[in-house]
C-alpha cells in the first residue's frame, strides 16, 4: 500500500547540513495517515535543532519545529546534616 511505501521511505532529520556532514536521521516508529513518530539520535549536548522529515528519504521539508537535546543529568550525592 501508498502508507507502507511511505514508511519505509521516511526519515526525521535533526538539523540541517553543515556542508560536509549530513544532520542525522532516524527512520519513523509508526506513519499513519495523520502521525509520524519520530525517534530521535543521540547527541553530544543541549542543542535545539529544526526538525525536517522527508516521505522518500532524499528530500528533506522543514516542519515549522524545533527540537532540543539536553544534556544528560548528573545524578549528585546530597550532603546530609
Amino acid at each position: 500500500s501508498n502508507l507502507e511505501a511511505v514508511l519505509n521511505l521516511s526519515r526525521c532529520a535533526f538539523g540541517v547540513a553543515d556542508g560536509i556532514h549530513p544532520p542525522p536521521y532516524t527512520v519513523p516508529l509508526n506513519v499513519t495517515g495523520r502521525t509520524i513518530v519520530c525517534v530521535s539520535p543521540a547527541a553530544l549536548g543541549s542543542a535545539t535543532v529544526p526538525l525536517r522529515l522527508s516521505l522518500n528519504g532524499q528530500q528533506f521539508f522543514p516542519t515549522g519545529l524545533d527540537f532540543q537535546f539536553y544534556d544528560h543529568p548528573v545524578r549528585q550525592r546530597g550532603i546530609r546534616t
